[in-house]
């Protein structure tokens, strides 16, 4: 009996722990657009999609990301200079399983109440606003 009790505490604590590990005023959903001119794209609403960044950071430490329209989902964790985004989905498939060069793994500015998103083809940060809650 005690046995199980001290498991259960563990298991608990074990479980607070992690849910302390995410910075709660992080979690939520972020947005932000590239110049979408600079895409040099002849429609507009295809430049406008492909520009469009949308970051959810959940309070579980999972994340959903669109980047350009392409998904990528995985876990997150805040360290020093923000928050570190571990890649294991990309477009809907394992990152271990994917045919081509894909980011495993992103790291996002964060600057106060700012967060900065930039992939490896970007020439500068973006800024991700908060979204308010619908």
């Amino acid at each position: 009996m005690k046995a199980g009790i001290v498991i259960s505490i563990s298991v608990g604590l074990a479980l607070v722990l992690a849910g302390c590990s995410q910075d709660r005023t992080l979690s939520g959903m972020w947005q932000g657009d590239r110049d979408w001119r600079k895409l040099h794209l002849d429609n507009e609403e295809i430049a406008r999609a492909r520009a469009a960044i949308n970051l959810s950071l959940k309070s579980d430490g999972t994340f959903v990301l669109q980047d350009g329209g392409e998904p990528f989902t995985g876990t997150w964790s805040k360290i020093d200079t923000g928050v570190h985004l571990e890649v294991e989905t990309y477009m809907n498939r394992p990152i271990q399983q994917q045919l081509t060069e894909t980011h495993s793994s992103f790291v996002v500015r964060v600057d106060g109440k700012r967060m900065f998103f930039k992939n490896s083809s970007d020439e500068t940060e973006i800024e991700l606003k908060k979204q308010a809650k619908p």
